[in-house]
């Protein structure tokens, strides 16, 4: 599971092959997201296409035809792992090219904690 540092308690973990994050608020309550895999393969793919201008949530929703909550988990878990870097908004690959295999590595040591 990997968990937000900040005092809203963010968390990731894989359950069925899907990016699923767990969001407790300071009063208890907790809220849920999920990502499928398919669309957390095709955000990767967009952030790298984008790199030049940046990509927003929005935008690569409308580019991969994807519900905005399953980008927006997308995002928040390649920001959180530290595979993208923001800037006004926008989020931006390492290195062009690099994306993708780096965040398939990071969802798979994240798949594979959940078994440890």
């Amino acid at each position: 599971m990997l968990a937000s540092p900040n005092r809203f308690g963010r968390q990731f973990e894989i359950v069925d092959g899907s990016l699923h994050r767990t969001f407790t608020h300071v009063d208890g309550d907790r809220y849920y997201a999920t990502c499928e895999f398919a669309v957390f393969q095709a955000v990767l793919s967009a952030i790298e296409d984008l790199a030049a201008e940046g990509a927003t949530q929005r935008a690569v929703a409308k580019r991969i035809g994807a519900p905005l909550p399953q980008v927006a988990v997308a995002f928040e878990f390649l920001q959180l792992s530290g595979c993208t870097t923001y800037r006004k908004s926008r989020a931006y690959p390492p290195a062009q090219g690099k994306l993708f295999d780096l965040g398939m590595t990071v969802y798979a040591a994240l798949a594979e904690r959940k078994g440890s």
